[in-house]
């Protein structure tokens, strides 16, 4: 499909539900574990996910930093009609990816135990989350590296592909899931099998691109290594700290919850972190959608067609904040019920936390797409910034300040408040390169 002059519509639906199922599926991993997982173990179950889940969150930010960083500069390299540096990028994004897997891989391997212990898990949780990441340490190459080609196979015109690679795996997952954790009595254990063969599969469709006669990517020697590296790194990093930033924001409000209440709130907090998992996944969807069209747009200085891009994404932004906004609000017990077979005292003090949490979640959808946005067409300074901000600077200070000053419930009103306080300033830069766009144009 012609990024440059196809039916720019119709294009982006197709990137958009691409994205959206491979990202959907990515989300359903998180939230069908957490699900499973809660329901045969009880609010203990959702708990010990919540010190689980910043994991999955590092090593899913360690794939987008190759991923979407190596697959920005290709796509804008296309664009530009340079197609050798177009595959170096590909390629020292590749290798980037294999050696950080092997490195972090170790690293897990060593210290997994000690990590659930900084990320919140108690003594009480500890008989539940080690049999999980016995069999999370084996998946840590085939997830890392897996995210890297996806960016990769859906910026080179094959976003189906990364769909059907998505989907394969994910059903596999929750088919498995259902039968280990329940059929076989594995409990915690059994989700844990459940994803690595799930992932499995989507590296193994993934690389199966390689061997397909429209499959544009190639590795080549690179010619400027260390330059184009450091390109690789300084684009990805925003979507990297996006992403590892949430897992860092997890772990600091698992250790507030458990300093100022206990297990039942952060059972609580173990639903809004699977919530929040799969609906930003789906955020990431409207990024990674709209990005392929930008970025080669961009590079190719058609201005009209990244505005037009642009005002799709938006609309997709309020459409998607709003119905999830809906949700939570007419149906809290009912989330809380689908994540955990819940006791009384979670039913009871559930709502309310869920509708401060997510009220102003459309503007999460906004702060996130925007880092994408920026991204694409090589703002990276802005996109880190708004990154680092709601990832980690703001929110992390309004998180500790807040039940500090105002007391505990005050914790769930911090990230609407960080959202806030996010969004003038980046509309306002948004707008402002929308208006220097069309005065170019004209």
């Amino acid at each position: 499909m012609d990024l440059l002059r196809g039916p720019l519509k119709k294009i982006y639906f197709r990137y958009l539900f691409a994205a959206f199922g491979s990202a959907m599926i990515t989300a359903v991993y998180a939230l069908v574990d957490s699900i499973m997982i809660g329901q045969y173990e009880g609010p203990n179950g959702a708990a010990a996910m919540a010190t689980i889940l910043p994991m999955w969150t590092v090593i899913f930010s360690l794939g987008l930093l190759f991923g979407i960083g190596g697959s920005v500069l290709m796509s804008t390299k296309r664009g530009a009609g340079q197609e050798q540096a177009a595959n170096e990028f590909f390629t020292l994004s590749l290798i980037g990816a294999i050696v950080v897997s092997i490195l972090f891989g170790t690293f897990f391997a060593l210290y997994a135990e000690k990590m659930a212990v900084l990320f919140g898990a108690s003594e009480e949780l500890m008989p539940l989350v080690r049999p999980y990441l016995f069999w999370m340490k084996i998946s840590v190459p085939f997830f890392l590296i897996a995210q890297t080609l996806t960016a990769f196979v859906r910026n080179d015109g094959a976003p189906g592909l990364a769909t059907a690679s998505a989907i394969g795996g994910g059903v596999l997952n929750m088919v498995g899931d259902y039968a280990l954790v329940f059929g076989l009595d594995m409990g915690m254990e059994g989700a844990a099998v459940a994803t690595l063969c799930g992932e499995v599969i989507v590296f193994c469709v993934l690389c199966s691109y390689f061997f397909s006669k429209r499959c544009r990517l190639r590795l080549t020697r690179p010619l400027h290594a260390v330059k184009h590296f450091g390109w690789i790194l300084a684009v990805g990093f925003a979507p990297f700290v996006i992403d590892i930033a949430m897992g860092i924001l997890n772990v600091l409000i698992n250790r507030q919850v458990m300093h100022y209440a206990g297990e039942t709130e952060l059972a609580v907090y173990g639903a809004i972190s699977m919530l929040v998992t799969f609906f930003q996944c789906l955020t990431y969807g409207i990024g990674q959608g709209s990005q392929p069209i930008m970025s080669q747009n961009f590079g190719a200085m058609q201005q009209d067609r990244v505005r037009q891009t642009l005002g799709y994404a938006l609309g997709t932004v309020l459409v998607l904040g709003g119905i999830f906004t809906a949700v939570v609000f007419c149906f809290p017990t009912g989330v809380i019920r689908l994540c955990m077979d819940a006791t009384p005292e979670v039913l009871e003090i559930a709502p309310p936390i869920l509708r401060k949490y997510f009220c102003l979640v459309v503007l999460q959808v906004f702060n996130v797409f925007a880092g994408y946005y920026f991204q694409s067409i090589l703002m990276s300074r802005m996109a880190l910034a708004i990154s680092l901000a709601r990832g980690i600077l703001l929110s992390g200070a309004l998180v500790t300040l807040f039940p500090a000053v105002f007391g505990f419930d005050a914790l769930w009103w911090a990230i609407a408040a960080t959202d806030l306080l996010i969004a003038i300033p980046t509309g306002f830069v948004m707008y402002r390169t929308v208006r220097t766009s069309n005065s170019k144009t004209v």
